[in-house]
C-alpha cells in the first residue's frame, strides 16, 4: 500500500467514526478492505497517538470520546508523511 492509500485509509476511519457509522468490528474491517486483526491494530496504533476511539454497543459503532480522533488523524498522517520523507 502506497503513502496516499494508507492516509485515504485513515481520513476514511476518521469519517467513519465521526458519522458513528463504522457498524461492529468485521463490518468495519470490511469497509476498509481489512482483516479484522489488521483494524484491530490500525486501532491501537492511532490510539498510541492519543486518539480516544471506544466501541459503542448502543450505537454497534466505534465513537470517539472528547474529539480527540481529528487531532490524533493529522497527527498520525504527518508521521506517515514523514516517515515517507525518510524513503
Amino acid at each position: 500500500m502506497n503513502f496516499f492509500d494508507r492516509i485515504e485509509r485513515v481520513q476514511r476511519i476518521h469519517k467513519l467514526i465521526r458519522n458513528e457509522s463504522t457498524g461492529a468490528p468485521k463490518e468495519f474491517a470490511e469497509k476498509l478492505h481489512l482483516r479484522e486483526r489488521q483494524l484491530y491494530n490500525l486501532l491501537e496504533e492511532l490510539k498510541c497517538y492519543g486518539a480516544d476511539i471506544r466501541y459503542n454497543v448502543e450505537h454497534s459503532s466505534y465513537v470517539s470520546i472528547r474529539g480527540s480522533t481529528r487531532e490524533s488523524i493529522r497527527f498520525f498522517s504527518y508521521v506517515l508523511f514523514l516517515d515517507r520523507m525518510r524513503l
